[in-house]
């Protein structure tokens, strides 16, 4: 049986957003080092969660790590979101007889976060506190909701102990804030095209960008031998998809992943407004951070790309680069809002474990938008992140 994903507020969304950002951002930062345990957060173990916080806890994916500083300043840094369970007169704590603890953030060596509830109090009565280690019976109250303490330790660059020391939070955040990114490339990025944008010819691109199996199978729907030209299925496509309804444009709709809102706009079935360029890519990897093939991601990963070529002042002022690079959440609607359509090279077998070593990409967005130095056969670095790392979770990460 199916069950329903739960639905969270606003100002949940927003700390899951703010906590995606700052988990990413931290691993590209100069002057920090990263280091992810082997634990991951379990939905399921554990006590009741506070019927406030629980569709929260429920959408969290977040690993526990700790960082520091390596330019010998001493700052550091920990999160440690868990599921503990309750627990009440535990002599491994000090808290006063009859208060009903679980641990939600076991932090760092030295301090713990805890949902805490007295006497007869159910979990919509259970606030957040923190303490040092031994030190329960003093907690001092933190947050009202799990959002709430996501947003503060968040706020709090996930200083070790930010909860008791407000003073050294402010230093540790400054600290932090001023860090620049780490300049070592990603990517190796060429450009192979900058043309105005024509549905016709950009479909037909996309079909020939099609895994064989695909392009056969789309060609075949749409009327054409499964060895057309790219230009001839595109062309079919659209004539099967503007006609009348029948059992052929059910099939092609179905192929063209119809489950997809925006499949049409996708597929260039939807006039393009004018001042749009197409910009074909093509992204070799250098590093950990990967490309994905797939269709989905391929316009906020071209514009990760575009920010670091010559000249992308005016797509930096378009976007926000924070979320756009770092935002698991927010990056490919940021990129939805700029770009009116983009796609990659298919890889020549579906499924496998591994990732392209090189990818093309093409996305079309407002000529003011391209970087002055993008033009066909240049060549620059870039930092993108990327879809991710292949670098296994327990290894360090960011110097």
């Amino acid at each position: 049986m199916r069950t329903t994903r739960p639905v969270v507020k606003s100002e949940e969304q927003k700390a899951l957003e703010d906590l995606s950002l700052w988990t990413e951002k931290l691993q590209h930062l100069a002057n920090v080092e990263v280091e992810f345990t082997e634990r991951y957060l379990s939905r399921r173990a554990g006590g009741a969660l506070p019927a406030h916080s629980a569709a929260l806890f429920h959408r969290l994916g977040a690993r526990a790590f700790r960082w520091r500083a390596t330019d010998g300043s001493g700052y550091s840094g920990a999160w440690g979101l868990t599921r503990g369970e309750w627990f009440r007169d535990n002599p491994g704590f000090t808290f006063a007889k009859g208060v009903q603890a679980m641990v939600v953030d076991s932090h760092d060596d030295q301090s713990m976060a805890f949902f805490v509830r007295e006497g007869r109090g159910g979990s919509k009565s259970a606030r957040i506190v923190a303490a040092a280690a031994g030190e329960e019976e003093d907690a001092v109250p933190v947050a009202r909701t799990l959002a709430e303490y996501i947003q503060r330790a968040v706020d709090a660059r996930f200083a070790s102990a930010w909860f008791l020391q407000p003073a050294w939070v402010k230093k540790v955040r400054a600290w932090m804030d001023a860090q620049p990114l780490q300049t070592t490339p990603s990517f190796e990025v060429t450009v192979e095209a900058v043309e105005p944008a024509e549905a016709e010819a950009l479909r037909a691109q996309r079909v020939d960008w099609l895994a064989r199996h695909d392009r056969v199978a789309i060609a075949k729907a749409a009327g054409c031998a499964g060895s057309a030209r790219p230009e001839v299925v595109a062309r079919a496509i659209s004539q099967v998809m503007s006609g009348r309804a029948t059992a052929q444009r059910k099939k092609l709709q179905e192929l063209l992943l119809s489950r997809n809102p925006e499949w049409r706009r996708d597929w260039l079935l939807e006039p393009l407004a004018p001042g749009l360029v197409a910009v074909r890519l093509h992204a070799k990897r250098l590093r950990h951070a990967y490309l994905l093939p797939v269709p989905s991601a391929a316009p906020f990963q071209a514009l990760q790309l575009l920010l670091d070529a010559k000249g992308a002042q005016a797509l930096h002022a378009a976007v926000d680069v924070d979320a756009l690079r770092f935002c698991e959440y927010r990056r490919a609607d940021i990129a939805r809002e700029v770009c009116a359509a983009g796609f990659t090279r298919q890889p020549a077998r579906a499924g496998g474990r591994s990732v392209p070593s090189e990818l093309g990409l093409t996305v079309v967005l407002p000529k003011a938008l391209v970087p002055k130095g993008c033009r066909p056969g240049t060549r620059f670095e870039s930092i993108a992140p990327g879809s991710g790392r292949t670098r296994h979770v327990l290894g360090r990460r960011g110097r």
